[in-house]
């Protein structure tokens, strides 16, 4: 008898620690929304934007003309996307983690629009924005920076 209650605990506890495992954090749910969802994919137009209004896109466009110079610089901005799109997205999904839930956040990454939490979305904008700017102005420079410089880098001589 004490075998079978001692086999009885030893089951509950292996399906416990079983189910705590299997739960996403708060991170890795809010990584699998914004991966879903394609929440970070505006990184490059936001590069791209940010790049436009810097002195060293204005010493490109006299270099190669206007076209020439965002053809060039879209160029080094994809070259250079895959260093920087994780830590983009890890800085989003960090956001997000801070202001929703494990379960709106699995809702969200499965259901997209049709989730019951999609309202919240916009209704905490405004702080998930403020935390994803806090964390990844250093990124987005970091991108910019790095295009710029080998676009500039390949000016014909």
């Amino acid at each position: 008898m004490n075998n079978q209650r001692y086999l009885a605990a030893l089951l509950s506890l292996t399906v416990l620690a079983a189910s705590a495992l299997a739960a996403p954090s708060a991170q890795e749910a809010a990584l699998e929304f914004v991966s879903r969802q394609r929440l970070g994919d505006n990184l490059s137009n936001m590069s791209f934007a940010t790049a436009t209004r810097t002195q060293t896109f204005a010493m490109l466009v006299s270099k190669l003309g206007a076209d020439g110079a965002k053809a060039s610089l879209s160029k080094e901005l994809q070259a250079s996307l895959p260093r920087f799109q994780a830590r983009w997205n890890k800085n989003l999904a960090n956001a997000y983690a801070k202001n929703f839930s494990v379960e709106e956040l699995t809702s969200l990454a499965a259901d997209g629009r049709a989730s019951k939490y999609a309202e919240k979305v916009a209704e905490r904008q405004t702080a998930v924005g403020a935390e994803m700017r806090a964390a990844s102005e250093a990124v987005l420079s970091e991108y910019v920076t790095e295009a710029l410089g080998n676009a500039f880098a390949k000016i014909p001589k």
